[in-house]
């Protein structure tokens, strides 16, 4: 006598199933990993070209800024009025000294959206900037004081964008 060694219908469903559920499972949890990544990514990309701005503020012996709005920034140079400029903004004729970025997630700050810095590198304003998210990502906020740019890490998504609740190293 022959003995069948074949699958049933019922144990192949079962496998399929199982396969089903571990491939569900695996998107979910790369979908959170490539959240985690962008606003890591995103974090670090702009405490990158806050540090550009105040090395070139110190570099070129003038006042540099950043405007930030929900979802892009700008960084600017003061050059108007030539050679020095003014010490203040002027989107139309001050020199863009980085280029307006776009970002995936939304920004929340605090302090007006605005950050400038002097000849010396200190930062006139002081600033937190987040990105509130549910992945718990390495770095999701920056504190601008006025000696400091500090990545930080917020230790409660529901207390908001505030200085206290972003915690750096």
């Amino acid at each position: 006598m022959k003995k069948d060694c074949g699958l049933t219908i019922i144990e192949l469903m079962i496998v399929v199933i199982i396969a089903g559920i571990f491939a569900t499972l695996s998107v979910a949890g790369y979908r959170n990993l490539v959240n985690k990544y962008e606003i890591n990514n995103q974090i670090r990309e702009l405490y990158s070209d806050l540090m550009h701005l105040r090395m070139m503020a110190m570099q070129k012996n003038r006042m540099t800024f950043m405007q930030l709005s929900d979802n892009s920034y700008i960084g600017y140079e003061d050059t108007s009025p030539q050679p020095d400029g003014d010490e203040t903004l002027n989107t139309s004729s001050d020199s863009i000294a980085i280029p307006s970025k776009s970002v995936k997630n939304t920004f929340a700050f605090t302090g007006g959206g605005f950050i400038s810095f002097n000849s010396r590198g200190f930062s006139n304003t002081t600033c937190t900037i987040c990105i509130p998210s549910s992945v718990n990502p390495s770095y999701d906020c920056i504190k601008v004081s006025s000696t400091r740019v500090k990545m930080g890490k917020l230790q409660n998504q529901s207390l908001g964008c505030t200085s206290a609740n972003c915690e750096t190293q």
